[in-house]
């Protein structure tokens, strides 16, 4: 793909036991790629990759140009963003009045993944605007949230993920946004 893919108004419902996938998997190195007013519901996966998915809500495993999620709801039992650039490189990524989290179903081998997965220092931007990350039972924000390099000098409380890396701007909050899902 090249130009801009626009992906608007898609209700994703994974609550289908046996169905294990993504809800958007992204291979676009030279695309923008926008996803606006889309809802991604109860995706199955888990950690053991021999026998399950990981099921993301959004995963640009092979590369994007740049990323707009812009009113996102959604819920997985295992990921919810990886975005880091381990299969393809990802340029900028918008993340802005979005909230995601657990969907309520235990995984089958009861892991659960992060719920935003990054890596600064390879060229990625990120840019967080009213992003909401709802841990699983049992879990922190600190514990939801992935700095795979380190790079990103993320801290975390419990109501706020920040970080000290420019490539970073904005941060991601705990919980729902108090209006309501987008």
């Amino acid at each position: 793909c090249t130009g801009t893919v626009h992906i608007e108004g898609v209700y994703i419902n994974g609550d289908i036991p046996t169905a294990e996938a993504d809800g958007i998997a992204i291979q676009a190195p030279n695309a923008i790629v926008q996803v606006q007013n889309v809802r991604i519901h109860k995706l199955y996966g888990a950690y053991d990759t021999g026998a399950h998915n990981h099921s993301d809500i959004i995963q640009p495993w092979g590369g994007v140009k740049e990323l707009r999620i812009d009113r996102l709801t959604g819920s997985s039992s295992y990921q919810g963003f990886q975005i880091n650039d381990d299969t393809g490189h990802i340029g900028k990524v918008i993340i802005k009045n979005v909230n995601i989290g657990d969907s309520g179903v235990t995984p089958p081998d009861g892991k659960g993944g992060y719920y935003a997965w990054l890596k600064c220092g390879t060229g990625t931007t990120y840019s967080f605007s009213n992003f909401y990350i709802q841990p699983r039972s049992g879990r922190s924000l600190n514990s939801s949230v992935y700095d795979s390099s380190g790079a990103c000098g993320m801290s975390a409380n419990s109501t706020t993920a920040s970080f000290s890396n420019s490539a970073v701007t904005g941060s991601i909050n705990a919980g729902k946004p108090s209006s309501g899902d987008f």
